[in-house]
């Protein structure tokens, strides 16, 4: 017999910080709670890492985030301050912001300042979630990060960081990932394993 088991609230808050109390870390990640580019590029790392990613509101910590946080003592905080502003910030247990303009900025310097392994990078489109979501689990097991691209071009801030390595796995179909940017990939995408 199969046991289910939910974690699940009212709200994506409360569901992010349920889902923290299964990870025992005194290290988070939080995340704007409403876009979804600056967590799914640390996902990988975080989940590597086993920490938990916790989300936010940009101009307010929501309550479930605050009881969350209660006894860690670092943050990772991603995104700008669009994404969490300063008075956010000061709210959390020792914060350190890793964001930038947009989110290939900010995907980009998660890739330098959290780096995995070498061996493969992971590439889905920055313009929605659901690829990079599905297969953010895979980046963290193969100890490969994940990079964010416009579905018809590299972005430059993403391609500066593309050096190195050797093989691409692509998520997403042509919608998501065009023939032109795999193409820009040197033909060195390796089959998803």
């Amino acid at each position: 017999m199969v046991t289910v088991e939910r974690v699940g609230v009212k709200n994506r808050y409360e569901t992010a910080a349920a889902i923290a109390k299964k990870i025992p870390s005194t290290k988070v990640v939080v995340a704007y709670g409403k876009l979804f580019a600056d967590a799914l590029a640390v996902a990988p790392y975080a989940s590597r890492n086993q920490m938990p990613i916790l989300l936010t509101d940009p101009k307010k910590l929501p309550t479930p985030t605050k009881n969350a946080i209660k006894g860690k003592k670092s943050t990772i905080v991603v995104g700008g301050k669009g994404a969490a502003s300063d008075t956010v910030i000061s709210k959390l247990p020792a914060p350190k912001r890793y964001g930038e303009a947009t989110r290939y900025d900010t995907a980009k310097i998660i890739v330098q300042q959290f780096p995995l392994g070498e061996e493969i990078e992971y590439v889905a489109t920055g313009k929605s979630f659901p690829d990079a979501l599905a297969g953010s689990s895979l980046a963290a097991k193969n100890n490969a990060p994940l990079l964010l691209v416009d579905p018809k071009y590299i972005p430059s801030q993403t391609m500066s960081v593309m050096t190195g390595f050797t093989k691409y796995g692509v998520w997403g179909g042509l919608s998501a990932v065009s023939e032109k940017t795999v193409n820009e990939l040197n033909g060195k995408v390796a089959p998803i394993k």
